[in-house]
């Protein structure tokens, strides 16, 4: 379970990308994944974790991917009032989660005003935020 809080967040920011020896082959021969190393992502193998001081914490994983989620939803320009549920997230689903919630916008989406007082982000340029039902599911 993660609620959105500056805490929350701090707790998910160390948390690397991972991928398979193999993809990390397969990327450099087409010339991705130039600044990749062990420093800044773990990469597995068939039997474990190649980088020497394994992982940062246990749940590294499930780390990485909720910390791209956020970073993916933040697309949308403004704070998500809800709760979502992930199945197998990845950036490919979240961008299709997106895109489908912007087809339904006047449906589903509500603007609602910041009330008297309440805290704006720096992070979105909006004032507004956007409201969908609680229970959205991103599942792969």
């Amino acid at each position: 379970d993660y609620t959105h809080s500056q805490n929350e967040f701090l707790r998910l920011c160390d948390s690397r990308t991972f991928c398979h020896v193999s993809e990390v082959n397969a990327m450099k021969q087409i010339g991705l994944a130039q600044g990749g190393s062990l420093d800044n992502a773990v990469v597995v193998t068939d039997i474990g974790v190649m980088n020497e001081e394994g992982l940062r914490h246990p749940d590294e994983f499930v780390k990485h991917k909720l910390l791209d989620c956020i970073g993916d939803l933040a697309i949308l320009g403004a704070p998500l009032i809800g709760t979502i549920h992930l199945h197998k997230p990845g950036h490919g689903l979240h961008a299709f989660f997106m895109n489908e919630l912007m087809k339904q916008k006047s449906q589903v989406l509500s603007i609602i005003e910041p009330g008297p007082g309440s805290a704006k982000s720096a992070a979105y340029d909006s004032e507004d935020e956007l409201a969908f039902p609680s229970g959205a599911a991103i599942y792969g």
